[in-house]
């Protein structure tokens, strides 16, 4: 089901609409993933000249209270601009059930594409609404945006396309040097830059080239290729940290990503569940792989909860491991 009309031109519209909106439709809304920082986002669209994704996290993201869904618009083109928005639901009659504006015009850059509300509207207050606002159980959602008559950011420098070129050469066969061979996937790279970013992986390729590539045979091989990429500049999301921090922690200390095992231990931690269970297993893994984050939280952990700890099977293998 779409809102949204079509528009009659009278003359020629200008190349650059300085107002402009659009319309986002979120099926099935009721259904949608209610995970904490969760997010839906939407295809790319065009609204005001530029490109934009519109996220919603109906289970609302990591600052927002229990039960709000947050919103947030995201630029998605190279250049920085400065914008104000609006972000409307929309009712079964076309009209307006809530809105929301980003009154101030803000600078839209590569390093803050997205901005909105962590704290938007109620879930049960759309649900309990839902005849109202879910026509088909749909939640639409009008998206109005206003540039700055200068577009641009004041201040801001054109920015450097080294990063981005720099990532366009990843897994780029024809200008690599070296691949390895992940479970049966080769991914190709350049010595040169594995040799700034990643040094101990280079001296590894020192025997291999891109037609005889080193085995990785321990390493899912999207994972592996992720980790490759974040050396060419990609960064990694936070839904991926969440899920994969250990698995990238285990293979970039065997592989020598050094600070990308920083970034993995400092998420491990922050995300980890520490129990009488496990709190032993995870001091020695950090005490024979140099973990100072995770050997901290778990002999905090042990202190705090020495009596359970000691009562415990894992008390066995620790006494062991002093011994």
């Amino acid at each position: 089901m779409s809102l949204s009309g079509a528009i009659t031109h009278v003359g020629t519209p200008p190349a650059k609409r300085l107002v402009d909106k659009h319309t986002v439709e979120f099926h099935d809304f009721k259904n949608l993933t209610t995970t904490k920082d969760e997010a839906i986002v939407s295809p790319e669209f065009s609204c005001a000249g530029h490109k934009w994704t519109l996220w919603i996290y109906p289970g609302g993201d990591e600052d927002s209270e229990d039960g709000m869904v947050s919103i947030g618009l995201s630029y998605e083109m190279s250049s920085d601009i400065l914008a104000s928005f609006t972000i409307i639901v929309k009712d079964l009659n076309c009209g307006t059930f809530m809105e929301e504006a980003f009154d101030e015009f803000a600078c839209f850059t590569g390093d803050k594409p997205l901005r909105g509300w962590s704290d938007f509207i109620r879930r049960d207050e759309i649900l309990h609404a839902s005849d109202e606002v879910l026509p088909c159980g749909t939640l639409v959602l009008e998206v109005r945006i206003q540039l700055h008559p200068d577009y641009v950011c004041h201040g801001v420098e054109p920015q450097s396309t080294l990063v981005q070129d720099v990532m366009n050469l990843f897994n780029d066969e024809g200008t690599a040097d070296v691949a390895f061979k992940a479970m049966g996937k080769d991914i190709f790279a350049h010595k040169l830059i594995l040799g700034a970013r990643v040094p101990d992986l280079a001296v590894m390729c020192d025997a291999w080239d891109k037609s005889n590539p080193l085995p990785i045979d321990d390493v899912e091989p999207e994972l592996f290729e992720m980790m490759i990429k974040h050396e060419y500049g990609e960064p990694i999301p936070a839904a991926i940290w969440k899920e994969k921090a250990e698995p990238i922690l285990i293979a970039a200390g065997k592989y020598g990503f050094r600070q990308l095992k920083l970034q993995a231990e400092a998420w491990h931690v922050k995300h980890l569940k520490l129990t009488v269970n496990n709190a032993v297993d995870c001091l020695l893994q950090s005490d024979g792989n140099d973990l100072p984050l995770l050997k901290k939280a778990s002999m905090e952990y042990i202190v705090t909860n020495a009596d359970e700890v000691v009562a415990s099977e894992s008390s066995v293998v620790f006494m062991d491991h002093l011994a």
